[in-house]
């Protein structure tokens, strides 16, 4: 039996430790606590000086010669000089946007098979990290996405999540990453629209077994009502058909080329964001039902 400190069995005591804040944005924190955070990274977790660090940092450079044209930054622009990797670290964390760190951990992650501590420890441990500071994102699914209030995350997110983890769903997974991705690059329309390509790919696969973009939401939820895929009751279907309005609603006023309701606002794209968790997790129940009759 794992052993747990005192805390660990009193989670009432982590506000003592760590009072809750309102949720921020990594660049409405301060570059003290910002450093504070690298810091506590630093050692004796993963931002090491070493081989592995370095070869993420060229590969870094690499992703964005690519999304510039061949120009690499100067910021990213380094050698293997330990004061000025810890100065290109010190850029990413303290005073460059959240892109860049959100996406240099991200590669970093993606790449992270140490055996101690293990990549699970290390989610677990900047997930943690992320929550004291109040930070407005948190680690799920192995990628960065906004952070819910916990009632949310116990009941939407969490399961939702561990229902994805499933080849099956490559395919959903693809779309919602692409969703989280945007939400933290701040493209609030592309958010909504991936948002309801993830869950056109969750109907595509109940319906038909696999994602088929010719499709599209109302064929898929006529066919699923037709053989009973969803639900039984009548009451379910006609909410799926009220969602789906407001679905392309929303993909019209808020996302399309020319948006007739203005931009899409944070607020928007995280109630799509929760709308969709909600949604996908009751298609991907109802398929596994499909599945063991």
């Amino acid at each position: 039996m794992e052993f747990k400190s005192y805390s660990q069995t009193r989670p009432d005591l982590k506000e003592k430790f760590y009072p809750k804040l309102e949720l921020r944005s990594w660049e409405d924190i301060s570059v003290e606590d910002r450093w504070d955070i690298f810091n506590r990274l630093l050692f004796p977790f993963f931002m090491k000086y070493d081989a592995y660090l370095i070869g993420i940092l060229k590969e870094f450079q690499i992703h964005y010669k690519r999304m510039s044209f061949g120009y690499i930054p100067e910021m990213i622009q380094f050698n293997s000089d330990v004061e000025r990797i810890e100065e290109v670290l010190y850029r990413f964390f303290c005073l460059e946007n959240e892109f860049f760190l959100y996406d240099f951990l991200s590669i970093y992650l993606q790449k992270y098979n140490a055996s101690w501590p293990s990549k699970i420890e290390v989610l677990n441990y900047l997930d943690d990290l992320f929550d004291q500071y109040s930070i407005n994102i948190m680690i799920r699914n192995n990628q960065f996405v906004p952070r819910q209030s916990e009632k949310i995350v116990e009941e939407i997110y969490d399961p939702t999540f561990r229902l994805l983890d499933d080849p099956t769903y490559d395919g959903v997974n693809s779309e919602l990453n692409k969703a989280f991705e945007s939400f933290r690059g701040k493209d609030y329309e592309d958010v909504i629209t991936k948002s309801i390509n993830a869950v056109q790919a969750a109907l595509q696969i109940l319906v038909d077994g696999e994602v088929n973009q010719k499709k599209n939401i109302s064929i898929l939820l006529k066919e699923a009502k037709r053989n009973n895929l969803l639900s039984d009751y009548e009451l379910t279907n006609s909410i799926y058909t009220d969602i789906n309005s407001f679905l392309e609603r929303v993909r019209k006023d808020k996302a399309g080329v020319h948006p007739t309701n203005g931009s899409a606002s944070q607020s928007d794209a995280l109630f799509v964001l929760n709308l969709t968790m909600v949604l996908l997790q009751n298609i991907i129940l109802n398929n596994n039902k499909k599945i063991v009759a």
